[in-house]
């Protein structure tokens, strides 16, 4: 139904019509993350993140792998992720800002460049490449260099691309075994360790070096030893070099699951560092997972803070120091989030958040929660302590307050017998929906995991989940004055529903915009106390005040709602306003939702 107005004086009571559209509303929904495109390694584009927000989406992700786990941070890395940021901004998205020392549980993970010369030429180097033992990543592209790639057994690692315009004097592998780009010679944004060499295209004629030169420089320092010999073959614009494991220090084991991450000391100095780079990116942050510890900053495979569960009182002692100090670097008025339940109450406590305790600025208050393999067992592939259902209850009853997102996994074998969690609906042994709603999910992957999101467009509920994720706010109906006194001020009383699956997180502004046949702009901001964080899903509030009209001329005037966002950069940038569920009242120029009433303000 559309928008009704019943005139009496000297009030008129305006009925709204609901909306289905799916709206692509700040702070919420899917947010897009390109596994090949990550925050640390790769330049956002203006053009890549504005497609982003004309295909419906407001928020990207940026995992920032740091790149030393025994220094301090780079000026260059730190100048990078303000860079970052300011795409962002351009775009007038919001991201979610995760840090990390390792990208994957095997201790043999490795980054790559390679690299190809003629003699008297600059050398042409690829992009970093990611040796990743568990996943197994696909090849990288590039225009001379191409099909880059790397692959192991039990004793050996080959390491082999493609190349055009050749042939070249040198062929050549920079190893990065540590992960440090602070250690080892200073290569395409590398700190290689090893060196493999390749000569022109004889088969063997190839040798591994290991650097000797200052760290973290580019000094040609190889040393003058061959550490062994090398199997190598060049042919039909192909190279490849296979060498034993044992020679690059690598474990006999593919899948050692021990994250490397850093020391205490260096997350606490590392988080100083980044301190000034969050704070003036606080408007463009839309909150932080907490990161630092463990295997993709998720806190489970941890070198130093307790491994694959089994996690010592002083260990949990440590990772307490660090959640405080991320909340103390990170602004006031941001929150963490932490990945299991078991993590917040064996830090905070075993009793959720309350009502009363909600948005009050303390660090129990400030974080909230994290799920990346949503759906994929009955205890989310650990997520849960088993049994599941305690952890459930907890994060049930804290989510109302504070952040819950993540992304899905899909996995069909890991319950017994094999479930259908991930389907839509409990009709087919779904969790999906159930789930989403009852831990009030604000944010999603849309990029992972992607078979179970082809499984909800079959099974008919991902414009659901579109439509759902985080708030869905509903103008029901309104009373405002024909006309006010300037001496009396401006008495309005609405009503809006939340049909979302969760509030929002972040403090927000509400204010009645008040604009005249000629153009003029008046912004009245309603009581502090009126929050949209407490206009909790499924609930419908009341939002009744009384507004100065002091600074306001005697005019005629149509009545609009705003909701900006809280920073004072963005509260006039229209894509950060919220637009409300209903049919007619949208105004996507100003960011202004049309009340359908008018007042007429007089002296």
């Amino acid at each position: 139904p559309g928008t009704s107005t019943t005139t009496s004086e000297p009030s008129s009571f305006v009925i709204y019509g609901a909306s289905t559209a799916l709206i692509a509303n700040p702070e919420r929904g899917f947010y897009r993350f390109e596994q090949s495109r990550t925050c640390h390694d790769n330049d956002f584009t203006l053009s890549q993140l504005q497609g982003y927000r004309q295909n419906g989406y407001t928020l990207v992700m940026c995992t920032f792998t740091l790149s030393t786990r025994s220094g301090d941070l780079t000026a260059t890395e730190l100048a990078h992720f303000d860079n970052q940021m300011a795409v962002v901004r351009a775009a007038h998205l919001k991201a979610i800002v995760r840090f990390e020392y390792t990208r994957d549980a095997s201790i043999n993970d490795a980054d790559l460049v390679f690299e190809v010369e003629k003699s008297g030429q600059s050398p042409i180097t690829s992009n970093r490449y990611y040796h990743d033992y568990v996943t197994q990543p696909p090849a990288g592209h590039g225009t001379i260099i191409d099909n880059y790639r790397a692959s192991f057994t039990q004793s050996t690692v080959t390491y082999e691309f493609d190349y055009s315009n050749g042939p070249y004097a040198q062929y050549r592998v920079y190893i990065d075994a540590d992960q440090s780009a602070a250690t080892g010679f200073a290569v395409g944004g590398i700190g290689a360790d090893y060196l493999l060499e390749g000569y022109g295209q004889t088969t063997n004629n190839a040798s591994l070096y290991q650097f000797t030169g200052t760290q973290g420089t580019n000094q040609w320092s190889w040393g003058t030893t061959v550490l062994t010999g090398v199997t190598y073959t060049n042919s039909g614009s192909h190279a490849s070099f296979t060498i034993p494991r044992a020679d690059i220090s690598e474990t006999q084991i593919a899948d050692n699951r021990t994250g490397r991450d850093a020391p205490k000391a260096i997350v606490l100095r590392h988080l100083d560092q980044l301190a000034p780079y969050l704070a003036r990116n606080r408007d463009v942050i839309l909150l932080m997972p907490a990161g630092f510890i463990g295997t993709w900053g998720e806190w489970f495979y941890s070198q130093f803070y307790g491994n694959a569960g089994t996690i010592t009182p002083r260990q949990w002692a440590d990772r307490a120091e660090i959640v405080a100090k991320m909340l103390s670097v990170l602004p006031a008025d941001r929150m963490i989030q932490l990945r299991a339940p078991r993590y917040k109450y064996e830090i905070f406590r075993t009793t959720p958040l309350t009502a009363g305790e909600a948005y009050n600025g303390t660090n129990v208050a400030r974080t909230g929660h994290f799920n990346d393999c949503f759906l994929a067992s009955n205890t989310d592939f650990g997520t849960y302590s088993y049994p599941p259902d305690t952890d459930k209850d907890y994060l049930a009853a804290e989510t109302l307050y504070v952040p819950m997102g993540g992304e899905t996994c899909h996995n069909t074998t890991a319950d017994t017998p094999p479930s259908n969690r991930s389907r839509c609906y409990t009709t087919d042994g779904g969790a999906a929906i159930a789930e989403l709603s009852r831990f009030h999910w604000s944010y999603l992957n849309w990029d992972y995991n992607r078979a179970v999101l082809d499984d909800w467009a079959r099974d008919g509920c991902l414009d659901e989940v579109k439509q759902k994720l985080g708030y869905r706010f509903v103008l029901v109906d309104g009373v405002f004055p024909r006309s006010a006194s300037k001496a009396r001020g401006l008495t309005i009383s609405f009503r809006v529903r939340n049909d979302g699956w969760a509030a929002p997180f972040n403090r927000r502004g509400v204010e009645v915009v008040l604009r005249s046949s000629s153009g003029a702009t008046y912004r009245l901001p309603l009581p502090t106390t009126v929050d949209p964080r407490k206009w909790y899903p499924g609930t419908t509030t009341t939002v009744s005040a009384t507004l100065s009209l002091s600074s306001v001329p005697t005019d005629h005037y149509s009545l609009w709602l705003n909701l900006p966002d809280f920073e004072p950069n963005l509260a006039t940038v229209p894509d950060y306003s919220i637009q409300l569920a209903n049919t007619g009242t949208w105004d996507a120029a100003t960011g202004y939702n049309r009340l359908n009433a008018s007042v007429t303000v007089t002296p």
